[in-house]
């Protein structure tokens, strides 16, 4: 359940990014961000009505997005990856699945504090026009699936 609130957050946020008016984000923010990626110069900040300040970014070429609350303590956070990008078991997991045969749309890695990443998968079926979102843990393991 917190993964799809996440995945929410961050689609509400994509969609008010471009909307969205200068914000103050607190140094305490600013500085755990640049502790945790300084590599990356260009950051676009949002603020939700509860306080929490996400940065959207581009690593690698693909787009993140992680949440802070006012403190600086790192929330959580997506990352999406090209199919090729994913860990190799993660991979052949989902290539030896049931669902191989299925055309898999959009790859993330969602990053918890404390927990392993996980990896989501959507996939659709070519003939019925179903939809899925596997999640696979670090070690390939299918950790649940979910039908959109």
């Amino acid at each position: 359940m917190k993964q799809l609130a996440l995945c929410m957050f961050a689609a509400f946020l994509f969609l008010r990014a471009e909307s969205q008016e200068k914000i103050y984000i607190p140094a305490a923010v600013t500085q755990s961000f640049s502790h945790k990626y300084p590599t990356v110069r260009k950051v676009h900040w949002l603020q939700d009505d509860e306080g929490i300040y996400a940065a959207r970014f581009y690593q690698r070429g693909e787009p993140c997005t992680m949440r802070f609350d006012a403190e600086g303590r790192w929330l959580d956070g997506v990352k999406r990856l090209a199919f090729g990008d994913l860990r190799n078991n993660v991979r052949n997991a989902f290539i030896q699945s049931p669902f191989a045969s299925w055309q898999a749309y959009d790859v993330s890695e969602i990053q918890l504090p404390d927990q392993e990443p996980q990896y989501r998968i959507h996939i659709r079926h070519a003939a019925t026009q179903s939809e899925k979102y596997l999640y696979y843990n670090g070690r390939g393991r299918l950790m649940k699936q979910m039908n959109m």
